[in-house]
């Protein structure tokens, strides 16, 4: 494909996700400057840039998946945070969400998110309880084909213990 009919491609897209914020009702200006200084396509893979700006949920690196763009639109414009905010995003996964927060609402902040590969989710998922941690999202399978838990501590911090599904295919 020539690089103006996909340049064009992106533009429409971008368009098309603009007109469905607007028909839900006003869009900040900083939330769109902030959206065009940040494309989604950078995070995704090739074959998935053509439904970066759709409303679904996109796969991403690491087995995770990212948010489609009308939700993470929603969700920022919702949090109505002032300009020197403090915020901290546990289970930050690539770092997008806080990006977009300080682009837009000019935020401090950090992003947290420590992952235990190969740990059992439902015996860390007990363990906590027993420790009076707080179990933010318990034991579940995950559609990135990894089983996980979400556990904060009582000194903040968030662990996400996870083993891999086996596959029923075989």
């Amino acid at each position: 494909m020539p690089a103006d009919a996909k340049l064009a491609g992106l533009q429409r897209d971008f368009a098309a996700f603009l007109l469905r914020l607007r028909g839900k009702g006003s869009v900040p200006k900083a939330l769109i400057a902030a959206f065009e200084a940040t494309p989604r396509r950078m995070f995704l893979a090739g074959q998935f840039h053509p439904v970066a700006w759709s409303d679904r949920m996109l796969p991403i690196e690491c087995g995770e998946a990212m948010e489609g763009a009308d939700l993470q639109a929603a969700v920022i414009a919702a949090l109505s945070l002032e300009p020197g905010s403090r915020v901290l995003d546990l289970g930050c996964g690539d770092g997008r969400l806080l990006d977009y927060l300080q682009r837009t609402r000019q935020v401090r902040g950090a992003g947290v998110e420590l992952r235990i590969y190969g740990c059992p989710p439902d015996q860390a998922e007990a363990r906590a309880r027993e420790l009076d941690f707080t179990v933010l999202a318990g034991a579940v399978d995950k559609p990135h084909g990894l089983r996980e838990c979400v556990i904060l501590d009582h000194e903040g911090y968030a662990w996400v213990p996870g083993i891999g599904i086996p596959d029923p295919t075989g």
